[in-house]
């Protein structure tokens, strides 16, 4: 839960962001976050996440999306899904040993996609992937603090 919001998602979505990173480590990444708004209820769900564009700039502490491929890969999962699943925010890593709160440049970042999911009605939506499968969200604000999901059950 965040401002007011409630975060539906799944550990597999986790999963897939936690290896996203590893895969780019030491170097930090992101991508898109797709998924819906249920506005009424305040609920957003997050289901699923596309990887760093190739156009994108990675380095161990500072990571710019591009934008290379991303409009047809959202526009094809929206046009799949008949428009229940759409593009809803961003993620990206921070390097080892960073915690997972915002940055000086998050809180930038964020402002950003405040501005552009306003336009729609819709909160900036914003996950920070971490060490040890730490994943914060953050929906409609942004804080220096963490805002920690829940992590995953292993029963094996």
């Amino acid at each position: 839960q965040t401002s007011n919001w409630k975060i539906v998602t799944d550990q597999g979505l986790m999963q897939k962001l936690n290896v996203f990173r590893e895969t780019k480590l030491p170097d930090e990444t992101g991508g898109v976050l797709l998924g819906s708004f249920d506005l009424e209820r305040k609920i957003v769900y997050i289901v699923d996440a596309l990887p760093s564009p190739p156009d994108s700039e990675e380095w161990p502490t500072l990571y710019i999306r591009g934008s290379e491929g991303l409009l047809s890969k959202v526009e094809a999962l929206v046009k799949r899904t008949h428009g229940m699943l759409e593009y809803i925010g961003e993620w990206h890593s921070h390097p080892r040993g960073a915690r997972t709160g915002a940055s000086v440049d998050d809180k930038k970042a964020f402002t950003w996609l405040t501005d552009l999911m306003d336009k729609d009605g819709f909160p900036a939506v914003t996950m920070i992937v971490g060490d040890h499968d730490c994943i914060s969200c953050y929906v409609g604000e942004i804080m220096s603090k963490e805002n920690l999901l829940p992590k995953a059950v292993n029963h094996e």
